[in-house]
């Protein structure tokens, strides 16, 4: 068998890592986006954590302002389209310069074209006909053209989610060319008249666009982080590094696992492929991700103890068991970073995997404990396989430079704890299709 060598070419580097996340915070916006407080004073430290440039501040504000609860897809595919032929309208009027009008006179408005005008036979008379040509209305046509340029300026971007923007540029463009927004005056700014106006408005869909539009000017147009961080603190992967390689290699092993349960799941399913997600907390996730397919449900934990993803019996943990028959000994459970739990819905087996990272060189002493701590994870938790003699249990992560001797055999994958590096999703789509063997059988 040819031995397995890790190439320096194929070293993963914190860019890499710091690239996999953007892909998957762009990737994922379609999330549950859940109201949970506790993250509101950390995302400004996370976007600057990624580094992220000013267009891709404006992307991520962009896809959150579409996507969130009662955003802008709701407002533009559900809810205006279907309103505009009911737009509000107002009398209209005309100006004329005449010693003797004839006609209902509206003397507010002629005061003010008077001054400006500086001209006292100015009169604005008042018409029988209506128009939709309101200030509100206005502020509704620009608000449609303006997310209507925006989405497709960026609709050649790289990112699953690239249909968010679908909807959107079909509905837009459809009311765009309506004749109830072809008679209104196009306008390149909202005026403090339109805005006032549009927020003096008793009906819902005025109340909603003004709302809109206040989050879409100070978010997108003039690019505020501190607007951006008020809009996803209410939802979105809660903030988890700061310029901590440690932690970013943490997530990009989170978001590798992801995609190889995801890839494991979709790949085994014909009609159902739907994937959920929730926040990544700082203090863990009990469900980060639920994938689910016509036969198979994956789920996904990050940093809790595995008693709250796994049936793990009346034991549950060694160790936390041990402690609480001893004075003068105090701790609780051990929280592994990744907890996988893959179910098969025909015969209610199960694969369950532990995944530990650790950012650390090879060949180092720390990452020979790491191992031994490995082992610790076997024994603290062995009733999770109690009913399955699973091979591979444990996942070990390292950045780099760890890999098989031979890479084809299957003697590795034969053991309680299997290690990877470097392009983690592989390997580990590896590991999953290696324990189906075992669990079909």
């Amino acid at each position: 068998m040819k031995r397995g060598k890790m190439s320096r070419s194929f070293v993963y580097t914190p860019e890499h890592w710091e690239s996999e996340v953007k892909r998957y915070l762009f990737a994922r916006l379609d999330s549950l986006w859940k109201n949970l407080p506790g993250n509101e004073n950390e995302i400004l430290d996370f976007l600057q954590a990624l580094t992220l440039s000013p267009n891709d501040i404006e992307w991520l504000a962009l896809l959150y302002h579409i996507s969130r609860t009662e955003g802008a897809q709701q407002f533009l595919v559900e809810e205006a389209p279907g309103k505009l032929s009911s737009l509000t309208r107002a009398r209209e009027s005309r100006l004329l310069r005449d010693r003797k009008p004839r006609g209902r006179i509206l003397w507010e408005r002629t005061i003010i074209e008077r001054r400006w005008r500086r001209d006292n036979q100015v009169f604005v008379l008042d018409c029988p006909s209506k128009t939709p040509n309101t200030p509100e209305n206005m502020l509704l046509k620009l608000y449609v053209e303006e997310v209507f340029n925006k989405a497709r300026s960026y609709r050649g971007r790289e990112t699953e989610d690239i249909r968010l923007l679908s909807e959107i540029l079909v509905s837009c463009e459809e009311m765009l060319s309506s004749t109830y927004l072809k008679n209104i005056t196009t306008t390149t700014e909202a005026t403090a008249r339109m805005i006032a106006q549009t927020s003096r408005n008793r009906r819902k869909l005025y109340a909603r666009l003004h709302e809109l539009w206040v989050e879409y000017e100070k978010a997108i147009l003039q690019r505020d982080l501190k607007a951006i961080k008020e809009m996803l603190a209410v939802g979105w992967l809660a903030p988890l590094l700061k310029r901590n390689t440690d932690y970013l290699f943490e997530l990009f092993v989170l978001v590798s696992v992801i995609n190889s349960v995801e890839e494991f799941v979709f790949s085994r399913s014909a009609l159902t492929k739907k994937s959920r997600f929730g926040l990544v907390r700082r203090d863990g996730s009990r469900l980060v991700a639920i994938i689910e397919g016509d036969n198979w449900v994956g789920e996904v934990s990050f940093n809790r103890s595995p008693e709250n993803l796994f049936d793990v019996g009346v034991t549950g943990s060694l160790y936390k068991t041990l402690l609480n028959l001893y004075n003068g000994l105090s701790g609780t459970s051990r929280r592994p970073d990744v907890a996988v739990r893959i179910k098969v819905r025909e015969n209610s087996k199960e694969i369950r995997l532990i995944v530990e990272v650790k950012n650390t060189e090879p060949e180092s002493s720390y990452s020979s404990d790491s191992l031994y701590k490995a082992i610790g994870y076997l024994k603290d938790f062995e009733s999770i396989w109690k009913m399955n003699d699973q091979k591979p249990k444990i996942v070990l992560t390292f950045p780099y430079g760890i890999s098989p001797q031979y890479v084809n055999a299957e003697d590795w994958l034969n053991q309680d704890i299997a290690i990877i590096s470097g392009d983690i999703s592989t390997w580990f789509l590896r590991i999953l299709n290696k324990i189906t063997v075992n669990i079909l059988r």
